[in-house]
């Protein structure tokens, strides 16, 4: 079995995604891997955005296992590392993940983590023989759900005015972690602080913001507009009396 370690190239990101699509399909039962997350690209728009930290293994001459990396400021994020379904348990994600630690180690980074399957113990064990450790255990269920309203809409999709207010609505949840989007060192901070945030404050983040959402409903909301209202009805009702008094005395 000839083994090639080689960096990643453009030219090697269409077979790349094909076996990130089957690797994925595989695992979570899905038969037809072209139905897989259809219209999103994992492979190219990741590695574009740091080609030096792609790697690509080579088994017999041909592309079987890849792995890249994404990096926001001081943070950097593995993965997707994958293998094709036909080459699983032949010990070549192992491979991989030294030479996309050797970029790890060649850069000034105060925080590397990955993202993987909880539930799978040859994923676990594969990560924590590289000194990973897991931190969060996120269950992750399926439930149908209706067509998104209206209402919901990405932040990438409003428009400057529509981002100012949604930005001035996002400050009243004083205890979220903010940050510009379109700063990276600022992003990958936020990052960092919520991934290693202690979970006791974590808790009482949440607690609070519960509150606040809870406290600040339609109704409250209703009723100060109305209270507005209501002040700005006595305050041009106060001015036109003072104009009436202003006019009688004048007449006087």
């Amino acid at each position: 079995m000839g083994i090639v370690v080689r960096p990643l190239a453009a030219a090697d990101l269409p077979a790349a995604s094909r076996i990130n699509r089957a690797a994925f399909s595989k695992f979570f039962g899905i038969p037809e891997p072209a139905k897989f997350r259809v219209g999103a690209d994992v492979i190219g728009p990741r590695w574009r955005l740091w080609p030096e930290a792609g790697v690509a293994l080579d088994l017999d001459g041909k592309l079987a296992a890849a792995g890249l990396m994404i990096r926001w400021g001081s943070v950097a994020i593995l993965g997707p590392v994958v293998v094709a379904p036909e080459h699983w348990s032949k010990g070549l994600a192992r491979a991989v993940m030294p030479k996309l630690l050797e970029t790890v180690g060649r850069g000034d980074f105060a925080f590397t983590g990955l993202v993987t399957h909880p539930q799978s113990p040859k994923h676990v064990r594969l990560y924590e023989t590289f000194g990973f450790r897991m931190q969060r255990i996120t269950a992750v269920m399926a439930k149908p759900v209706a067509p998104v309203p209206a209402a919901a809409r990405l932040f990438s999709r409003l428009s400057g005015s529509e981002r100012a207010q949604a930005l001035v609505a996002m400050r009243e949840l004083t205890d979220a972690v903010l940050f510009n989007p379109y700063a990276l060192d600022e992003f990958a901070n936020a990052l960092r602080m919520a991934l290693t945030m202690p979970p006791e404050e974590q808790q009482l983040r949440m607690k609070r913001m519960r509150a606040q959402v809870a406290d600040n409903n339609v109704y409250r909301w209703a009723g100060m507009l109305l209270s507005e209202a209501g002040k700005l009805v006595d305050s041009r009702q106060a001015a036109a009396e003072s104009e009436q008094r202003q006019i009688a005395e004048s007449v006087a």
